[in-house]
């Protein structure tokens, strides 16, 4: 790859989970706990996933590089670490990331703050300035959302209403010809946060169609005359969007700003002229007729944007490969795309757990899936193609599960840990209730029958039971007639179980976020709990029955702690869209 073709942004993101634990076998680890890689794994549930991903600036490419899973919000200090963390390996490997490209979330926001510190807009990795910019889409949406409760006063004695954009919209529906032939009604309806979230329906509600049409029904008197100074606010945002989500090298006639940036483009001057403007903006609350400026963070976001693509551009048009600016490699229509992939896989998996989040990534990354099959997805196509399917690294992964867990560098200290925290409780057989000793006898004849029994007279007469007792009512009536076919363990194979399952889950409840679990707790359990006495010298039953009910025992665990899917409102919606069309 070229130098000028590794010039690259940085874009994350988080998108939702379902709660949900899955046993690892190879790897020995449950996933469904918040992991941050080099800093580490929790025993909280984790509920989101965040992304990492890199973009080219020049060449139209995308690669994931990272992902992590987190409990509801990654703090800013973590974040912090963990972009430094990527821009440094992106660094080893010979790539150039000039930007990073996020939302506006309040984590987003302060991880940002710390990076930048005094600087306005940008923050140093290795000597190499890097620029923070606000996903453009975002910053779209963030600026009609606030219009819904406040008025903006954009200049002296100019405010914006949403009123006014609502009072076109009523009125143009009336018409036989429409003005407005993209906003249907329940565009409106903001109760809705599926309808909420869609960038389409704020471009079209802050478009240069919608400002026309606020003029052409001011002029006729049908809206009242303050409502031109709404069409000349959402002239000003059109234009500014397009300046900033433009990826054409050619310049439209009619739309000047919706092209890339390039010598000679009238971008930088626009740019410079409202970024005098945006100092000036008030937010005045619709009924509290107060100044919340402070509490809304898009203009500060459209100000951070506008400089660190003038301090790009400055930077690069002098390069060779850089004669124009693809501002589009700047948002973050990649992630969206992937994570709408990642829903679509299968059926339709709109909140997928850890398990299922993994496993359809990797069925996206190396398949090289670019972009979602849904006609109603949020994002336009990114036209990005990517670098690599790593399918030799997930290969490399899976087959050595010791490389995989390297991230936790404290396995000997964890083991320390739980073996001074851990008192294995150990129960006796005549404790429990008859009923509860049925499947207990059931699941130990189960054991009994997939492990190796050495040819050994005295392991029989320890492990199988000499007689069928009132503990193995249920085995005996599994029997499908007279002849006895099933195995009935005896009670010290039993006790040996119900020791193994109570102890196993007192260590994954307060352990079972971390690696090597199997290993882990074999070595604990036989530190804390001594059978060996009471089985054959000769032969180890006893390690042949711990290595046989461990594994199937944390996927019980995992079973047993597994909750039940929630889905949003909007993606029950979503679905009813969906099967309706299929229909």
């Amino acid at each position: 790859m070229k130098a000028p073709d590794r010039f690259c942004s940085l874009l994350f993101d988080e998108i939702s989970l379902s709660g949900g634990f899955h046993y690892e076998k190879v790897k020995q680890y449950i996933s469904g706990y918040e992991d941050l890689g080099s800093l580490g794994r929790t025993n909280r549930a984790a509920n989101h996933a965040l992304v990492f991903m890199v973009r080219g600036v020049r060449r139209q490419w995308k690669q994931v590089i990272a992902y992590y899973f987190t409990s509801h919000i990654v703090s800013a200090e973590n974040l912090r670490f963990l972009i430094i963390e990527i821009i440094l390996q992106l660094q080893e490997v010979g790539l150039t990331v000039v930007a990073t490209v996020c939302d506006q979330g309040p984590t987003n926001g302060a991880a940002v703050n710390q990076l930048c510190g005094k600087n306005p807009y940008y923050f140093y990795v290795n000597k190499y300035r890097i620029v923070t910019i606000y996903d453009v889409p975002h910053l779209l949406k963030n600026t009609r959302n606030a219009l819904l409760k406040c008025k903006i006063e954009f200049a002296p004695h100019k405010c914006a209403k949403f009123e006014h954009i609502k009072n076109a919209f009523n009125f143009d529906q009336r018409k036989t010809f429409k003005s407005l032939p993209k906003l249907r009604e329940e565009h409106f309806n903001f109760a809705d946060s599926y309808v909420k979230m869609k960038v389409k329906v704020a471009a079209a509600q802050l478009s240069s169609s919608m400002a026309s049409a606020i003029e052409t029904y001011t002029a006729l008197e049908v809206l009242e005359p303050e409502a031109i100074f709404t069409a000349e606010f959402v002239h000003k945002i059109d234009t500014l969007f397009d300046s900033l989500n433009s990826s054409s090298s050619q310049v439209c006639d009619h739309k000047i700003f919706k092209s890339a940036l390039h010598k000679g483009s009238p971008h930088l001057t626009f740019w410079s002229e409202l970024l005098e403007e945006l100092g000036q903006w008030k937010l005045i609350h619709l009924t509290k007729k107060t100044d919340v400026t402070n509490r809304y963070y898009f203009v500060d976001g459209w100000q951070t944007t506008i400089r660190s693509v003038i301090f790009l551009w400055n930077s690069l048009n002098s390069l060779d490969g850089f004669s124009y600016l693809n501002l589009r490699a700047f948002n973050q229509e990649p992630l969206e795309n992937l994570f709408s992939s990642i829903r679509q896989h299968g059926a339709a998996n709109t909140n997928p757990t850890c398990h299922q989040f993994t496993a359809a990534l990797k069925t996206v990354v190396v398949n090289k899936l670019v972009s979602p099959t849904n006609v109603d997805r949020n994002c336009e196509a990114d036209g990005c193609a990517p670098l690599d399917d790593l399918l030799s690294l997930l290969k490399t992964v899976d087959n050595d599960s010791s490389k995989f867990s390297s991230i936790e560098n404290r396995d000997d200290e964890d083991d320390e840990q739980s073996e001074t925290l851990l008192n294995f409780n150990i129960s006796e057989l005549d404790d429990l209730p008859p009923e509860d000793v049925q499947g207990l006898a059931y699941v130990a004849g189960w054991v009994l029958k997939n492990i190796n029994v050495p040819d050994c007279q005295k392991c029989h007469n320890i492990l199988y039971s000499s007689e069928v007792t009132n503990r193995h009512l249920l085995t005996s009536f599994r029997e499908v007639d007279c002849t006895q076919r099933l195995t009935y363990a005896s009670e010290l194979v039993m006790s040996l179980l119900k020791n193994i399952h109570d102890c196993l889950y007192e260590f994954l409840e307060t352990s079972g976020f971390q690696r090597n679990l199997e290993d882990t707790f074999k070595n604990l359990f036989k530190q804390n709990v001594s059978y060996s006495e009471e089985h054959c010298t000769d032969h180890d039953s006893f390690n042949l029955i711990l290595d046989r009910c461990t594994p199937f025992l944390i996927f019980k665990f995992c079973r047993d702690k597994h909750k039940r899917k929630r889905i949003s409102d909007g993606h029950v919606k979503k679905m009813k869209k969906l099967k309706v069309s299929r229909v």
